[in-house]
């Protein structure tokens, strides 16, 4: 899909899988006659995929400004978004939410933003129920989790391969906190490998993810009796035999772990 500059002058509006990004001028929420067009575009673009039951938007800032402006001007792009989609689409579950001021590292036109993912929470749930479920004693789908904050865990396991790009960046702005309220330990899956204690923030989506292999390699580094929330879609590039998924379960159940599966 073609998009037109922004109003910024800076960057353009993009799309990334099923998210479309659209940047705002200094303390605006209006959309501009390119925003339309390329909203009206990715409408049309989403049109094609089953199953599209919800849209997410999420309004964000640069750190310019009071913490309750910045979250009343991200709130704002929300839904001065959502209002025309409502107008323009048959999408009436438009879900919006903001993180208010991010970090920028000096480049502020960067976060005058409002991010669009449309979200197909049938094709998630039916897939999730017929895959093996991590030995999770709860399973959630990437819908449910919309506006609310991420179960509390010790320990992360988020999927880092392509197939999470059009979420990565609502993840890169979760809290993750321990059941105790503490700073949570953070791994990523990639190929063949478990990345320790990421800074999230600072790295993106790429390539493919072995899970189940991180998911394996990750119990070895918990104590017994924690908890773990992996997200993912579990599928790998090596399928995984019976076997070795009942290896899995056991050395998790073996020690305790606790795990939440979040399919998307």
């Amino acid at each position: 899909m073609q998009v037109s500059t922004a109003p910024t002058g800076d960057l353009t509006n993009k799309i990334s899988g099923r998210s479309l990004t659209i940047y705002f001028d200094e303390d605006e929420s209006t959309l501009e006659e390119n925003d339309i067009r390329d909203i009206q575009n990715y409408l049309r673009q989403i049109k094609l995929i089953n199953g599209i039951k919800k849209i997410s938007i999420v309004g964000y800032t640069d750190e310019c400004g009071s913490d309750q402006h910045n979250k009343q001007l991200g709130q704002d792009r929300a839904n001065r978004t959502r209002s025309y989609i409502q107008q323009r689409s048959p999408y009436r579950n438009i879900q919006t939410s903001t993180t208010g001021e991010k970090h920028s590292d000096g480049h502020h036109w960067y976060q005058r933003k409002a991010v669009i993912t449309a979200i197909s929470e049938t094709n998630t749930q039916s897939r999730s129920s017929s895959k093996r479920t991590a030995g999770s004693s709860r399973n959630m789908t990437l819908g449910t989790l919309i506006g609310k904050p991420l179960p509390p865990a010790d320990f992360y396991l988020l999927d880092q391969s392509n197939s999470m790009s059009p979420y990565w960046e609502m993840f890169q702005n979760y809290k993750y906190k321990t059941p105790k309220g503490g700073k949570a330990k953070i791994y990523t899956s990639t190929m063949g490998y478990c990345n320790k204690g990421v800074d999230i923030k600072s790295i993106g989506t790429g390539g493919g993810t072995e899970i189940w292999m991180s998911y394996y390699s990750l119990i070895d580094e918990m104590p017994r009796g924690s908890s773990l929330v992996i997200i993912s879609d579990f599928e790998s590039n090596v399928p995984l035999s019976s076997s070795e998924y009942t290896t899995i379960l056991n050395k998790a159940r073996g020690k305790g772990i606790k795990v939440t599966a979040i399919y998307y």
